[in-house]
């Protein structure tokens, strides 16, 4: 299982720094399934675990041969723990 590997791989870095789980904050993003999964397990195991949540601001434009070009730009607002 793939949140597995990832959770072996941040344990094997921790142990080799000789850092345990209440000493670290962990980002965690992406595919729904995985960060469910992981961010489950880090917690069991003592992980603080974060998202980061942002401010979507949108702009829309009518060009000359009436396409719509819409852009959007994400601001990082803060972090909030799960």
């Amino acid at each position: 299982m793939l949140a597995l590997d990832v959770l072996d791989k941040i344990t094997e870095i921790l142990d080799v720094k000789g850092i345990s789980p209440c000493e670290v904050t962990l980002h965690i993003m992406g595919e729904q399934r995985l960060f469910f999964m992981l961010t489950h397990m880090c917690k069991e195991l003592g992980y603080t675990v974060v998202v980061s949540t942002s401010r979507r601001e949108a702009a829309v434009k009518v060009l000359s041969d009436g396409t719509v070009e819409k852009t959007a730009v994400f601001k990082f607002v803060q972090f909030r723990e799960v």
